[in-house]
């Protein structure tokens, strides 16, 4: 360390250069201004004991929306607490000041302060003669605070007083809340994950049982068509046969051939009958010889012919051009729908409604029923609506059905399809869908 003196030392406050003399007993003359100074470096005391340094107050720069009366009791406490050299700082605390000092008295102005935090963002801090240090914008956690300072002569006390600052996180930031929040957030994932699992595998049981049933349904058809064909058609045409057997077997008989032709062409028209019922089960001639809102018409007209049910219309127009996709699901949904009316509702009326909104296909039926349970919609054993919702979702729309005798005790079943238009795709639908 560098010492020096000054007038309060008794020197002079100037010199005159080159004016020095060192006497060969050991004092050094200095010539100024004033006269000669005699300086004696023997005699000096080694080593020089710093003066201590203290703190002499503490407070808070607090907040502006702060308590002052709060402030004032936890200033009191702190000045308290400087004993045990701690100060704990809230979240809310803007910054903190202390007031401290060099305890030597030859030159107070000429003393010179400076401070060292560890643990923040600049070691040491020069204050010069300023004796009051303010900390603030200190992030949660520990630092130590070390207040040096140096008379003015020069002679530091490096080891000065220690503070230790502990500055609280907010309750966000607490290791507790932070855990609380980490375990939070791991069971909410766990539980997406499970509840994402879950409902894979409900669409993956729901598909398993539609394509079961798709197969069942396929082989009833198959073993439906054959025996029709094999009743129906082979004993009509059987009889036929006969009947030309015998006219090529016996001799011109005018009356005779007449009767026998007439049975044979009458066999040969409920044959033909029972082919166009047979192919209308496997396919309606309504899809691929009407338009869309002529086949919803035939459908619900043949729907009222053997139900006996009342049936009320308004079907709009549908647009040309619509994807034949569009069209079979429109129209096999309303079948389905129609079809569980008849089985199931008890119904006095159906109302069904197509119009075309903007750029989409709206189907709604409706009936007077006895509604369907809140959990038949959801079901996995509710094959016709899992069907019905699964074609709907195929060609990109969407199917809603309620009941609302679940909710006002009133009967009825209701029905919403909407389904956006698209030009007709030569894309190649899956058989599950054909």
């Amino acid at each position: 360390d560098l010492l020096s003196w000054g007038p309060a030392d008794g020197f002079q406050s100037r010199f005159s250069q080159n004016s020095y003399l060192r006497l060969s007993d050991g004092p050094i003359a200095l010539g100024g201004p004033d006269g000669i100074d005699l300086f004696r470096p023997n005699e000096l005391i080694h080593p020089i004991e710093p003066p201590p340094v203290v703190i002499a107050d503490v407070a808070i720069v607090a907040h502006p929306s702060a308590d002052p009366a709060e402030n004032s009791i936890r200033a009191r406490a702190f000045r308290a607490a400087l004993n045990q050299g701690l100060i704990v700082l809230k979240p809310e605390d803007a910054a903190l000041s202390l007031d401290f000092a060099i305890l030597d008295y030859v030159d107070p102005s000429r003393n010179r302060l400076s401070v060292s935090l560890w643990g923040g963002p600049a070691e040491r801090v020069e204050l010069g003669s300023q004796n009051r240090a303010v900390l603030g914008g200190l992030a949660p956690g520990e630092y130590e605070l070390r207040l040096s300072g140096a008379t003015a002569g020069g002679v530091w006390n490096r080891e000065g007083a220690l503070l230790r600052i502990l500055v609280k996180p907010p309750f966000w930031k607490t290791p507790g809340f932070l855990g609380s929040l980490s375990l939070a957030l791991l069971s909410l994932a766990a539980f997406g994950v499970h509840t994402r699992t879950r409902a894979l595998e409900r669409r993956a049981e729901r598909f398993r049982t539609l394509s079961m049933h798709i197969q069942y349904a396929r082989e009833e058809e198959r073993k439906t068509a054959a025996r029709d064909v094999h009743d129906e058609l082979g004993q009509l045409l059987t009889a036929a046969k006969m009947d030309l057997s015998w006219l090529k077997g016996h001799p011109p008989e005018p009356k005779a051939h007449e009767e026998r032709v007439e049975e044979a062409i009458a066999m040969v028209d409920s044959a033909i009958d029972s082919v166009k019922r047979i192919s209308t089960k496997l396919r309606p001639r309504a899809l691929d010889t009407l338009s869309l809102s002529e086949a919803l018409l035939w459908q619900l007209e043949d729907f009222r012919r053997r139900s006996g049910i009342a049936c009320e219309a308004r079907i709009d127009p549908a647009p040309e051009g619509i994807d034949e996709g569009v069209a079979t699901t429109l129209f096999r949904v309303l079948q389905e729908v129609l079809t569980n009316v008849g089985r199931h509702s008890d119904a006095k009326t159906v109302r069904v409604r197509f119009s075309v909104d903007a750029e989409t296909l709206l189907l709604f039926v409706e009936d007077d029923g006895k509604g369907i349970p809140g959990y038949a919609a959801e079901s996995v054993e509710s094959i016709g609506i899992l069907g019905m919702r699964e074609r709907v979702k195929h060609e990109g729309g969407r199917f809603d059905i309620e009941s609302p005798a679940n909710l006002t005790g009133r009967g009825g079943t209701r029905v919403r399809v909407s389904i956006p238009l698209r030009k007709p795709s030569n894309t190649a639908k899956g058989e599950l869908y054909a």
